[in-house]
């Protein structure tokens, strides 16, 4: 099983990548985006899919399945956010 620190980058790497593709269709307009919104069900799927391994990705328990859930919900929403407020990438209005 990969370290704490390596599974952490692992789950930002991947979702900056989905944020890339998600969210990098043309050259967005500049709109008053509420962020938060924006990115709650784009990580919530990814969060989802990226737990949904059951014993192949270590999570075995519901509980285990739970804090993977939440641990890369926290990555993907807080790059999400990040790259939102900045206006580096805004999601389509």
């Amino acid at each position: 099983m990969a370290s704490g620190a390596s599974t952490t980058l692992k789950i930002a790497s991947i979702a900056a990548c989905i944020l890339l593709v998600l969210l990098s269709n043309g050259h967005p307009t500049v709109a008053t985006v509420d962020c938060t919104a924006a990115c709650k069900e784009p990580c919530e799927s990814f969060s989802k899919g990226f737990c949904a391994g059951g014993a192949t990705s270590g999570c075995a328990t519901k509980a285990a399945a739970t804090a993977c859930r939440n641990s890369a919900f926290s990555q993907c929403a807080n790059n999400c956010y990040t790259v939102c407020t900045a206006g580096t990438i805004a999601p389509c209005a």
